[in-house]
C-alpha cells in the first residue's frame, strides 16, 4: 500500500509561531511596517531552528458549503514576510518539509506556496478552486517544473480548468519525475508515452476522465491495464462529454468494459464514479472474487442521479456475499431499492462483516423499509450504512460518508437506525442458560 503521510500542522499554526519569532515594535509606526523592504534585527537563526523541524503542512482558503470553514495564510502575518525570508535571506521557509496539501480559490494564493516549495519534498497535494485562471495554473506548472525534486512520490493536481495549453504544461511537469507511485491528475494530461514510463512504479492512480462513447471505458481499461501492472488503487471520476446527453448518454454501462483490470490482480481499491449506473451481473462477480483477492474498498456508481430501476438488482448483494473478496470491508452500489428479495432461509445470521456499505443516491420508499432491514440483516454484520438520496454530490464526495443532513422524514433514516439496533444486539453477549 502507499505510504501514508503523516498528519500535516495547519499554515496559521506553523505561520503565528514564525510572527512570534519576529521582531515587535511597541511604537504604533510598527503595525504600518513595510516587509518589502526589510524586517529589522529579525532572528534568523531562532527561525532557522524551528521552521527546519516542520515536516508536513496543509492550508486550505476556501470556503466550504459544508461548514463554512476558512482558513487565510494567517491573520498576522502579511505574505510579503514569506517572500521577504525567501527572496532576502535566501532561506525556503520550510527547508525539511516533506509533504505538502495546498488548496486554494483565488489566483493571489497561489503564487503564497513558493516559499515553502524545497526539494526535500516527497508529496505535493495542489487543489485550484474555480476562480484561479488558467494564466496562475499555467505559472504555478511552470514553478513546479523548476523546483520538484524528480524522486517526488506522490503528486495531486487536479486544475480548476483544462485546456491544451495546461495539458501540456502538466505533461511536460509529469515527465520529469522518475519515482512518483501515487498521481492524482486529469486523464486529458496523461499521454500514452507518459503512462508506459510512470506506470510500472505506479501504486495509486486516480484520474479525472471525459467520456465521449461508453466503449472509451474498456480502452482505458486495457491501456491501465498494460501499463500499471502493480497498479492497488485506481479511482475514475467519469463524466460525459457530449452536451447531447439525452440522444448519446447509454442508460447502463456493463461492468465487461472494465474487465481487462482484472489482469491487476494487486488491486486493493476500486471506485468508479459515473452518473450513468453500471450493471453488474453474477458472472461479473464471481470474476472480481477470483481476480482480486486483495480487495477492500469497491464502489461503482453509486452517486448516480438515474431512475431507480436502471440501479441494480438488490439480489446482487447476496451474490457478493457468497462470492466474497476476503478482505472486503467497504463496498457501494447503486442499487434498486424497493424490489427487496425475499430473507435467505438457508442463513440464520449475518455470514459477512462490513465497515461500510453505501447505497449512494439511491432512494428507497418507506413501505420498503422491514423487508430491505431484514434482508440486509440476513446477509451482513453492518458497522455503517451510508446513503445521500440528495440531489447533488461533490465530484470528490465520498460514497462510504454522509454528504450533508438526510431528512427526519426520509425512509432511510429507519434502515439506518435498524442496522444500529442490529449492531448493538450483536455486542450483547449471548444469555446462558
Amino acid at each position: 500500500m502507499p505510504d501514508v503521510i503523516p498528519p500535516a500542522l495547519c499554515i496559521s499554526e506553523i505561520l503565528d509561531e514564525v510572527f512570534h519569532l519576529l521582531p515587535k515594535r511597541a511604537d504604533a509606526a510598527a503595525a504600518a511596517t513595510d516587509f518589502e523592504h526589510g524586517i529589522p534585527d529579525a532572528n534568523f537563526a531562532r527561525l532557522t531552528a524551528y521552521t527546519s523541524r516542520v515536516r508536513s503542512v496543509r492550508y486550505n482558503d476556501q470556503e466550504r458549503w459544508t461548514g463554512g470553514f476558512r482558513q487565510r495564510i494567517s491573520t498576522d502575518v502579511s505574505a510579503k514576510i514569506l517572500y521577504y525570508i525567501a527572496s532576502h535571506h535566501g532561506l525556503c521557509l520550510l527547508p525539511g518539509v516533506r509533504n505538502i496539501e495546498w488548496a486554494v480559490a483565488k489566483d493571489e494564493a497561489v503564487l503564497q506556496i513558493l516559499p515553502f516549495l524545497c526539494p526535500t519534498l516527497v508529496s505535493l497535494d495542489l487543489k485550484l478552486g474555480c476562480e484561479v485562471t488558467g494564466r496562475a495554473t499555467l505559472a504555478m506548472l511552470r514553478t513546479l517544473s523548476s523546483v520538484l525534486p524528480k524522486e517526488l512520490k506522490h503528486l495531486r493536481f487536479f486544475p480548476s480548468m483544462e485546456n491544451e495549453a495546461i495539458d501540456t504544461e502538466l505533461t511536460s511537469t509529469l515527465n520529469q519525475f522518475d519515482s512518483l507511485s501515487i498521481l492524482q491528475a486529469p486523464y486529458s494530461a496523461l499521454s500514452a508515452d507518459t503512462l508506459v514510463r510512470l506506470g510500472p512504479n505506479l501504486l495509486s492512480l486516480e484520474v479525472q476522465y471525459l467520456l465521449e462513447v461508453t466503449e472509451e471505458l474498456e480502452d482505458l481499461s486495457v491501456l491501465l491495464m498494460e501499463t500499471c501492472p502493480v497498479i492497488e488503487t485506481l479511482v475514475l471520476y467519469v463524466a460525459w462529454a457530449s452536451q447531447e446527453w439525452d440522444e448519446r448518454a447509454p442508460e447502463q454501462v456493463p461492468f465487461r468494459l472494465l474487465h481487462p483490470l482484472l489482469k491487476c490482480s494487486g488491486l486493493v481499491e476500486l471506485q468508479v464514479d459515473f452518473v450513468i449506473p453500471i450493471s453488474l451481473e453474477e458472472s461479473d462477480v464471481r470474476a472480481l472474487h477470483r481476480a482480486w483477492p486483495k480487495l477492500q474498498v469497491l464502489h461503482l456508481s453509486a452517486k448516480s442521479f438515474a431512475s431507480e430501476s436502471l440501479g441494480m438488482p438488490l439480489s446482487i448483494l447476496s451474490i457478493f456475499a457468497t462470492y466474497w473478496p476476503p478482505d472486503l470491508r467497504r463496498l457501494a452500489l447503486f442499487c434498486a431499492c424497493d424490489d427487496v428479495p425475499p430473507v435467505p432461509t438457508q442463513h440464520k445470521r449475518p455470514i459477512r462483516a462490513l465497515d461500510t456499505l453505501g447505497f449512494g443516491s439511491a432512494q428507497i420508499d418507506r413501505r420498503s423499509v422491514s423487508s430491505m432491514s431484514a434482508y440486509l440483516r440476513s446477509l451482513f454484520q453492518i458497522r455503517k450504512l451510508v446513503a445521500n438520496p440528495l440531489p447533488w454530490w461533490g465530484c470528490e464526495s465520498s460514497p462510504f460518508e454522509p454528504f450533508g443532513e438526510i431528512r427526519l422524514d426520509d425512509p432511510w433514516r429507519d434502515v439506518m437506525d435498524a442496522v444500529e439496533e442490529a449492531k448493538k444486539a450483536d455486542r450483547k453477549p449471548s444469555s446462558k442458560h
